[in-house]
């Protein structure tokens, strides 16, 4: 017997019509289609995210590779490196807060 089928015999036990009864499991139908819905949209969102993050991460696996190559084993040279990625990470925040602080 479906779960519906027997709401209803359980509903008509405690002498609620038919109709009502059926408009209960309307609305859970409903409401269910929503919440999965939703659930689906946030896997989707979660899903490309990760997409995005792998694509990026192998962008900037290329980047370090190059960047370690450049540097040549040498902690001197991965040190001044190092400094000015920090300093231009910075420059980019102040920037960025600047641009956002603009009115459309």
């Amino acid at each position: 017997m479906y779960r519906s089928n027997e709401i209803i015999e359980i509903f008509k036990i405690i002498n609620i019509p038919i109709d009502i009864t059926k408009y209960i499991l309307h609305m859970e139908k409903i409401d269910n289609l929503k919440k999965s819905m939703n659930e689906w949209y946030l896997i989707k969102i979660e899903a490309l995210s990760y997409q995005q993050k792998q694509f990026f991460g192998d962008i900037n696996r290329s980047f370090m590779l190059h960047d370690i190559k450049s540097i040549n084993g040498n902690f001197k040279e991965l040190k001044i490196y190092r400094n000015t990625f920090l300093r231009n990470k910075i420059q980019n925040k102040l920037d960025c807060a600047i641009i956002m602080s603009f009115r459309f």
